[in-house]
């Protein structure tokens, strides 16, 4: 009896420390870990065994399929006597987050479709609802695909794409968009933004039609075509046939029907028109060659030939108005020689001609001018007293007196010299006493301001008591005048 009692106090000596907790509540995916502690006073060691679902370290990683209760006892042995303990174990249902099938970034060209279908994954079965977010607005999503054609418009390139376009430098434009796709489930939700890359779709420029054009020879034919870019490109033109380029002036030997093309482009797309030109046969006028102006002086002659041509072959006649009644215009050669009084009163004067060239029915003028300067004319000595070679005796007088004109009517000075220290300023008559034997020179000199003109004299002064014969002078040189007019 003794013994068993020991038996029951040695199995009731057995103790095993229960946890705290007789239930243990824990979520879908947790790891279940119990660490049971006994106490054995023989201090023997103490195994522990676990029942189902925990492994013999009494762990389980539990799943997100094994929500609900779980019963499990707990057994400490000493290898003679145990003792157990009843845990409930309740594994909560989790809910988690559902997930997107991979989706890759997109590229799309302008006016092209771009769609792909969008999925994602509930790892509990639960039902998902799409959403989108930064949807373009002609794009779609519905039933889980994604839809979107960007329009023409969609890259619109700025100044400096435009440029490097229309030099073909390698670049295509290009515009880079978001679209961010959610999958709800319950209270859970997953994102997925992937990015689109659309690139530009040229389109050819559009020209306008060009009714037909008609004008008369030797017109300036000139080309305005209007074209315009759907894309906004930097258009330029081209022409091919009888104009070659935006403009051309028409001669006066191309009457008839013409045919052009004008080609707008891109630089990659174009779009040209073919235009029908109509030229009308007409007169044309004659060409006068450009005449240069002239300067000269009075009484200078004036020679010049003018040249003109005509397109249509015909026979050119010449004419001047405003001509001086002196002048004359003979076969395309004029001339003029201007007299002195030409110009009066002033330094110089214009004289404006018009010449003209004509075919009988059309006229060509130019207008040229033609300066004359005044040109002075030197004053005229046309009588002088006494005589050049005067004899006269010491102490007598002498006057000596010139007449003058000026052709042009100026104002005459007149100097009177005698020898190279004394002159007078005065008129046309000087009154001299010779007190000193000898020759003496006499001067006069005319002048206008400008020119001068001058008489000489050689006085031979002696005294009037000598009779013998007057020694003559030698002989001089004089100057001849000759009055003109």
């Amino acid at each position: 009896m003794k013994k068993l009692i020991l038996i029951f106090i040695i199995l009731f000596q057995l103790v095993l420390v229960r946890a705290e907790f007789m239930t243990i509540t824990v979520n879908e995916g947790d790891l279940v870990s119990l660490k049971p502690e006994a106490l054995d006073e023989d201090m023997d060691n103490i195994l522990y065994t676990f029942s189902k679902p925990l492994d013999q370290n009494g762990e389980w990683q539990t799943g997100y399929d094994d929500s609900g209760e779980y019963e499990i006892t707990v057994t400490a042995s000493d290898g003679k006597l145990t003792d157990t303990q009843e845990v409930l174990l309740i594994v909560e249902d989790k809910d988690r987050t559902p997930f997107f099938d991979p989706l890759n970034d997109a590229v799309v060209n302008e006016n092209e479709q771009l769609i792909f279908n969008v999925t994602a994954i509930d790892p509990d079965g639960d039902k998902i609802t799409y959403l989108t977010v930064d949807l373009q607005d002609n794009a779609s999503f519905v039933n889980n695909i994604f839809s979107w054609t960007p329009n023409f418009n969609v890259v619109k390139k700025n100044w400096f794409e435009r440029i490097i376009t229309r030099i073909h430098i390698p670049y295509k434009p290009k515009r880079d968009f978001f679209v961010t796709f959610i999958a709800k489930s319950n209270d859970l939700e997953a994102e997925q933004t992937i990015k689109i890359t659309v690139y530009e779709s040229n389109r050819a420029p559009i020209l306008e039609k060009i009714e037909k054009i008609t004008i008369n020879e030797g017109e300036l034919l000139t080309l305005k075509p209007v074209a315009e870019d759907p894309d906004g490109d930097i258009l330029r033109y081209r022409y091919f046939g009888f104009a070659n380029k935006k403009k051309r002036q028409t001669g006066y030997d191309e009457a008839g029907t013409y045919y052009t093309t004008v080609l707008a482009s891109d630089g990659y797309l174009s779009d040209s028109e073919n235009i029908t030109l109509i030229i009308k046969n007409t007169n044309g006028a004659p060409i006068l060659k450009p005449i240069s102006d002239i300067a000269v002086d009075e009484n200078k002659s004036i020679e010049f030939k003018i040249y003109a041509t005509d397109p249509d072959g015909d026979n050119i006649n010449f004419s001047v108005e405003n001509a001086p009644n002196t002048s004359s215009l003979v076969n395309g050669t004029f001339t003029w020689m201007s007299d002195f009084d030409t110009v009066t009163g002033e330094d110089k004067k214009d004289f404006i001609l018009t010449f003209i060239a004509s075919d009988g029915k059309i006229n060509a003028k130019r207008n040229i001018t033609i300066r004359i300067y005044d040109k002075n004319r030197a004053p005229i000595i046309t009588n002088a007293s006494p005589e050049a070679l005067v004899n006269v005796y010491k102490n007598n007088i002498v006057d000596f007196k010139v007449i003058a004109t000026d052709l042009d009517n100026n104002n005459l000075t007149y100097t009177w010299k005698f020898g190279a220290f004394e002159k007078y300023t005065g008129d046309n008559v000087h009154r001299r006493r010779f007190t000193i034997l000898g020759t003496k020179p006499v001067e006069v000199i005319v002048s206008d301001g400008t020119d001068t003109a001058s008489y000489k004299w050689l006085v031979n002064v002696i005294e009037p008591e000598e009779e013998k014969p007057i020694k003559p002078v030698e002989k001089q040189v004089y100057r001849k005048y000759t009055i003109e007019g």
